[in-house]
């Protein structure tokens, strides 16, 4: 009898994001395996014409442009284990849309000045992991943001008003 093991992992890379950066904050996205396309710009790209999530997509820009003159003030993210979720939204706006938990954009707070952006969706269940729209985003958004914070310890990435540094050595794959 013969084993064999799928190994299975993606490399990733952090891409820059400009036009959402400021002097004070510097957001990030990163780049899965061989994808051209960032995970944020694949987020971005959600079509929500059709859905209640309108008002939430808005309320999620407004805070990203307001972190640029405030900084990324950790009240801004809501915490789901080691990673975080945007946007933020009171119980009035909750209640708008009882159908489901709302627009979830998944994202890793470094500090004040530097955010990874992710990808998400429309959460159907209460429990990410259950629910078929944002599980996938969910998870790869929790490795990634242990792969980040190991690297961090280590000093082996490094995030400055100059960009993210990346130490070669640095096993950065999910």
């Amino acid at each position: 009898m013969r084993l064999t093991l799928k190994l299975s992992f993606l490399i990733v890379s952090f891409e820059d994001i400009p036009e959402l950066s400021s002097e004070l904050v510097r957001f990030y996205s990163v780049k899965l395996g061989s994808n051209t396309v960032c995970e944020f710009e694949k987020f971005d790209a959600l079509d929500l014409i059709d859905t209640n999530h309108l008002e939430e997509r808005d309320i999620l820009y407004t805070v990203l442009n307001e972190m640029k003159w405030r900084g990324a003030k950790r009240f801004f993210f809501k915490p789901e284990g080691p990673a975080s979720a945007l946007p933020r939204i009171t119980a009035l706006q909750a209640d708008k849309n009882p159908y489901d938990f709302g627009l979830r954009l998944y994202c890793v707070w470094i500090n004040e000045n530097a955010v990874v952006l992710l990808n998400g969706g429309i959460k159907t269940k209460h429990d990410p992991l259950q629910c078929p729209n944002v599980k996938d985003h969910f998870s790869r958004a929790k490795k990634i943001a242990q792969k980040i914070d190991r690297g961090l310890k280590d000093n082996l990435i490094i995030f400055s008003k100059n960009g993210v540094r990346v130490d070669e050595s640095f096993d950065f794959d999910i």
